[in-house]
């Protein structure tokens, strides 16, 4: 999840939900037309985020290894986390995730995110 800090976070913070929707997305291509279909009309039908428990438990195993902190409900990554980032994006790994990502970067704000989660 450290490639979601690296990309996508603003000010190296983002929130649980955040990190569950690009999760979600970086499984699968269609995922990600789903994503940005979605975000040319937020009226229409909702992605189908499936949250993902392990993803919390990574989470927790982050925060305890001192690469995330967690304040004020939300989770920001430490400068040994984004050294860690820092090398896996040198190395050239994870180049499917990176693309997905990038691919939504633009649409992947926090207001989107608390738009896929309201309940009508």
């Amino acid at each position: 999840m450290l490639i979601v800090f690296g990309l996508l976070a603003k000010n190296n913070k983002c929130s649980l939900k955040k990190l569950h929707v690009a999760n979600w997305v970086v499984k699968s291509e269609d995922h990600v037309e789903e994503f940005l279909f979605w975000t040319k009309d937020t009226n229409g039908v909702r992605p189908d985020i499936r949250m993902e428990p392990a993803l919390d438990r990574a989470i927790e195993l982050m925060i305890g290894d001192k690469f995330l902190l967690k304040t004020d409900g939300r989770l920001e990554v430490t400068d040994a986390g984004m050294k860690i980032f820092e090398k896996l994006n040198e190395a050239s790994l994870l180049e499917i995730e990176r693309k997905r990502l990038l691919a939504i970067k633009k649409y992947m704000t926090e207001a989107n995110v608390e738009r896929i989660f309201k309940v009508a």
